[in-house]
């Protein structure tokens, strides 16, 4: 059963909750990744006379010709994404993670690099060119994904993310997969189609790479599609494809072996739905791993041409190019972020129905006179055995839009919406998450009825883990009756959700949406890291905060993390009015040490400069544990009273023991 709220405000009571039902629902329907064959999505750039793009047409300024026809264009986007660079203090090294994420930066560009098998010395120049883009180019709206070609290994692969040090993780677990042998070997046939078909003749170990390749490139391919309204973008690197491109996509008719199948599905998916596939080729790089470029174009045999051809033709059919002969990567990927800046999405049903999976002419015009327009050239239509992708259905009481927005892999727009998740041990192998959910009060769209504004929220969250596997979360349903006043402040407010959840030690996404009643909604992703506390010397557990001048924003309370560890509710904010007061709670960890000893814990408001305010020093004996987790807990009061700016809230533990173990954490807050 869903857990239904009904929230009743008058003049003098804050919050009087009664709840209807308090059975916890079923596990929510996994997120699948599906790809419509029946719509298309195509991007369109248009430039002036001067080549400087222009941003301010709307849908009536274009039209859509497929193959010469006119099309009826069903949806419009405006793109237009600066470069956010990741903020970090003056005296930090590195960007201070946030320990809070919201839908409100504005969308970011959308990468996802895939890695097929190479050579090992080609892996490890593929990781240094890499890590220069995500250094170099990848902003702090930007989402991208590591994933892996044939027999890479999943559990080094990266799902979306914001976060660039999880992408240099994954990135930098890149060897290359396993050395392609040059010789073939007999397998048996019913071992010889990864996907379990039977085969009539036996399969080389050629034909098996080519099928897992094509496979892996299909699955990416369809799962990045499934991401609406924006452009798409993958770098793949690979030093050989396997299959002939140019036969795919110029097919016309009968049988295409089993990699040539995937890739076509592959090519039908990006070209309908705005993937656009940069090619490179690792070998472009000189014999040193050095990154300028050659003095000499190299020599290349019969097979390298036909692999290089096979690159571009890839990248040309879905909007991009190939770089399989330079070494210029600072070129490359200034022009692809440049390219991916500012444009608009058009969409449209085909009133092409046939199934034959033939290429198909498209054009994008302007009709204002001096304007230039670039786009994609075509794309394949579907074949006839291709069956039609069909969501499963969701059996939930909660709107439609918040149900579609918690499984969408990456932040959604709509309804402003902050999300804050901490860990805190539960048992050796489990942790309980606080989830603080702020939201945007004007959003939630109230009306008035009989003297009162009445309306509803709702709220739905889980989270998967590094393979896609969900682990069930809940949702909260509330009606809403307020007085006209206390909607007013709501308005300027905000809604504050309190939650919790349980996750096993590993690395998870949590997937949190909320909407109203009249369909609008928002999501976000949240990365989080459930440490190994019972195997680390020393940890510590999330930072949460409450602040005491945002205390009284309107709180529903369906779960109450960290009950009477803070004096109020836990907060989502990082921004606060000078003279505020801000409490902390924290734990510390160990299982290392036997003997006597002593724990420091220590909380420090510091500058944007590194320079020290407020400071608490606690210490505790080892023999001092507190509450069921066996940590040492940290309460600490900070007050404000400081100078509008950025500042660094720094969360220590240290150990006196012999192996004098540290841990600590950072908070980046703002002081207006």
């Amino acid at each position: 059963m869903p857990r239904r709220v009904t929230v009743v405000v008058l003049a003098l009571i804050v919050f009087a909750p009664l709840v209807r039902g308090q059975n916890p629902p079923a596990a929510p329907t996994p997120p699948t990744f599906r790809v419509r064959v029946d719509a298309v999505e195509i991007d369109a750039s248009v430039t002036d006379e001067k080549g400087n793009p222009v941003r301010n047409l709307s849908v009536n300024d274009f039209e859509i010709l497929e193959d010469g026809k006119p099309q009826v264009i069903t949806s419009f986007a405006r793109v237009n994404v600066p470069v956010e660079r990741i903020e970090r203090p003056l005296f930090g090294g590195q960007p201070i993670e946030p320990d809070v994420v919201s839908n409100q930066n504005g969308e970011g560009r959308v990468y996802v690099f895939v890695l097929d098998e190479v050579s090992p010395e080609q892996a490890l120049r593929t990781r240094r060119f890499l890590r220069r883009f995500i250094e170099q180019y990848f902003g702090a709206n930007d989402v991208a994904a590591v994933s892996f070609l044939g027999r890479g290994s999943a559990v080094n692969a990266q799902s979306l993310t914001s976060n660039a040090r999880l992408l240099l993780e994954s990135i930098d677990k890149f060897t290359g997969g396993f050395a392609k042998e040059k010789e073939s070997m007999s397998l048996q046939p019913a071992t010889g189609d990864p996907t379990g078909r039977q085969l009539s003749q036996p399969v080389t170990e050629e034909m098996w790479l080519q099928r897992n390749a094509m496979a892996s490139l299909r699955s990416i391919a369809e799962a990045v599609a499934s991401i609406k309204g924006r452009r798409k973008m993958l770098l793949l690197v690979s030093d050989n494809l396997q299959v002939n491109m140019h036969r795919v996509i110029d097919y016309s008719g009968g049988t295409l072996s089993l990699p040539e199948e995937d890739a076509h599905k592959a090519i039908t998916a990006a070209t309908r739905n705005n993937v656009t596939i940069y090619s490179i080729d690792p070998r472009g790089l000189g014999g040193d791993g050095g990154l300028g470029e050659s003095e000499s174009a190299p020599v290349f045999s019969p097979t390298e041409l036909d692999h290089r051809m096979n690159m571009a033709a890839l990248a040309t059919v879905t909007g991009g190019f190939a770089l399989t002969n330079s070494n210029s990567f600072d070129q490359t990927f200034s022009r692809i972020v440049r390219e991916n800046s500012s444009y608009y999405v058009l969409g449209y049903s085909s009133t092409n129905e046939r199934r034959d999976g033939r290429y198909r002419r498209l054009e994008v015009r302007v009709k204002l006179l001096g304007l230039q327009v670039r786009a994609r050239g075509g794309y394949l239509g579907p074949m006839g055995r291709e069956s039609l992708p069909v969501d499963p259905p969701l059996k939930t009481p909660l709107n439609p839009a918040v149900a579609s927005a918690v499984r969408s892999p990456v932040a959604t727009s709509g309804f402003p919406l902050r999300v804050f998740a901490a860990p805190y041990k539960l048992t050796r192998s489990e942790a309980s998450i606080a989830l603080a959910f702020e939201m945007d009060g004007d959003a939630l769209g109230l009306v008035e009825r009989n003297g009162q504004m009445v309306g509803g929220v709702e709220v739905s969250y889980l989270a998967t883990d590094g393979r896609n596997k969900i682990q069930p979360g809940e949702f909260h349903i509330a009606d809403l009756t307020l007085t006209p006043e206390r909607y007013e402040y709501l308005q300027k407010t905000g809604l504050r959700v309190l939650s919790e959840m349980r996750l096993p030690r590993g690395r998870f996404q949590i997937r949190v949406a909320v909407g109203n009643r009249t369909g609008k909604s928002g999501s976000v992703v949240y990365d989080i890291e459930v440490p190994d506390f019972a195997r680390a010397p020393l940890s510590m557990s999330g930072v949460s905060l409450t602040s005491k001048a945002l205390s009284d924003v309107t709180t529903m309370r369906p779960k109450e993390p960290l009950k009477g560890m803070l004096p109020g509710p836990i907060t989502a904010a990082r921004e606060f009015p000078r003279g505020d007061v801000l409490t902390i709670f924290a734990e510390v960890y160990e299982n290392a040490s036997k003997a006597a000893h002593t724990i420091d814990l220590i909380a420090e408001l510091r500058s944007e400069s590194g320079r020290a305010f407020d400071r608490v020093n606690e210490q505790r004996h080892s023999t001092e544990l507190q509450g069921k987790s066996g940590g040492y807990g940290l309460t600490a009061v900070l007050p404000l009273n400081v100078d509008p700016g950025r500042y660094v809230i720094h969360v220590e533990g240290r150990s006196s023991a012999s192996d004098r173990q540290t841990v600590s954490r950072d908070i980046l807050i703002r002081v207006r």
